[in-house]
């Protein structure tokens, strides 16, 4: 596999705990996103999924959920 995984999780743990201090909810559900693909590819299920399920939680409690999804529907529409 290519990637320094490692590393990338160190970092990102890292930044999550900044953000997590801050309480900047909506940069916990990026760092928490971006911790639960590099555990993914790792093969981390199990902390990859409640990294996953963190970054759902703090996107809804940031208020983000629904302005996310039209994005996300505008770019697959966009692709098409």
């Amino acid at each position: 596999r290519l990637g320094r995984y490692r590393e990338a999780e160190v970092l990102t743990r890292s930044a999550l705990d900044l953000f997590a201090m801050a309480g900047d909810r909506l940069q916990i559900s990026h760092c928490a996103t971006n911790l639960g693909l590099v555990l993914n590819a790792v093969g981390d299920l199990h902390a990859s999924r409640a990294a996953l399920v963190q970054a759902v939680d703090a996107l809804l409690e940031a208020g983000a959920a629904a302005e996310r999804v039209a994005l996300a529907v505008a770019r697959k529409e966009e692709l098409r």
